[in-house]
This record gives C-alpha cells, structure tokens and sequence, in this order.
C-alpha cells in the first residue's frame, strides 16, 4: 500500500543520503591534505584520528540503545524520551571526558613511545585537537539519533549537505596554510557547528531535549 510504502521511502531515503554524504566529510580532509600540503602530512593527520577515532565506539553502542526507546515513546510518552536523552547525554560525557582528557594530556608521551619523537613532534597537537573533536562528536550522536528516532531524518540529511561546502572552505583555508593541525581544527570546528545545529533542532523537535 502506497500509504504504508510512502513513509518508509521517505525515511529511507533521507537516512542513505545521510549515510552517503558522511563518507565525504570524513575522508575529504585527507585528499586535500595530501593536495596542499604533502603525503606526509597526510600520515600525522590520519594516524592520530584512527587511534582517536576509536572514543566514538561508545556513543555508538549507545545510539543503538536508545534509539528504539526514542522512537517508542517520542509521541506517547516525551517527558521519558527527554529524561532518557539527558540520561544518556550525561552517560556519555562521564565516559569520553576523561577519555579526552588522556589524549590532551598524553599524546606526545604516547606518539613517542610508539612512532618516535619525530612524529610525535608532529602529531601531538593533531591528536589533542582531535580529542577534544570527538568528544563533541560523541555528544553530539545523541542529538542525531534523537532525531532519527522521531523520524526526522531529512533534518540531519539536509544539514550534512549544508556543511559540505563550507566545511570545504574551511578545510581548504586551515589545511593549506597549517597543515595536518589545521585540518585537524577544520574538522573539529565543523563537528562543533554540527552538534550544536543537532542540539537545537532535537530541542526542537522534543522539548526538553538538546
């Protein structure tokens, strides 16, 4: 029935163009840094991010989590769906926190012992500003999945289509004259804007939440 069939099209459509756009502007900051600046640079960027890359491992369990709760009791029930999201925001902040804070605190001890003072030389402060990065990345995923939970894909799709020329711009900009740190400050900014445009759009969209 076209009725039934309509809605499920709509959501999946939304969520694919979603799910296609963020492999862009995830692997996008590599491309250009090896354009403008060097293959090298390239390695200081991508080698810490994959070792930090890992903190979103949390947030993303705990998306599959909530989300069947978002999703069941937005409508019948939003106080609990507020009270779930803080829960879960609030989980996830005592867990990455200090994750971050490890890698602020110790990356250059602990790019040293693994890939040499060399490297650690130039890719500590990639690291750090990175983790600080991913913790709001992390955050962040809650906002998202609230709004994915409320069937409301089209809002985070039409926002990652939003941030890809300026994130371009801005990648362009840092990366070409600071190199693997300014991408690194291009994509933490760009993850910042995103998860404060999520936070008030779920607000939005759920009282009490965002």
């Amino acid at each position: 029935r076209w009725a039934e069939l309509r809605p499920l099209l709509a959501f999946g459509g939304w969520t694919t163009l979603s799910n296609v756009i963020n492999p862009v502007l995830t692997q996008l900051d590599r491309f250009l840094l090896g354009g403008l600046v060097s293959v090298a640079a390239v390695a200081y960027y991508a080698t810490p991010y994959e070792v930090v890359a890992k903190m979103i491992i949390v947030p993303a369990a705990v998306g599959g989590v909530v989300f069947p709760a978002f999703a069941a009791s937005y409508r019948a029930d939003p106080a609990r769906a507020a009270a779930v999201f803080e829960r879960a925001v609030r989980g996830l902040l005592a867990v990455l926190l200090p994750m971050a804070l490890v890698v602020v605190a110790l990356a250059h001890e602990g790019l040293g012992l693994w890939l040499g003072p060399e490297f650690a030389s130039n890719g500590a402060l990639v690291a750090q500003v990175l983790a600080v990065g991913f913790l709001v990345n992390g955050l962040a995923q809650m906002p998202f999945t609230l709004l994915q939970g409320v069937r409301r894909p089209d809002l985070t799709a039409r926002l990652h289509v939003a941030e890809v020329p300026l994130y371009l711009a801005a990648l362009w900009f840092l990366a070409s004259r600071y190199g693997a740190p300014g991408a690194a400050v291009a994509w933490t900014l760009r993850v910042t804007v995103d998860a404060a445009a999520l936070s008030y759009l779920s607000a939005r969209e759920l009282p009490g939440a965002g």
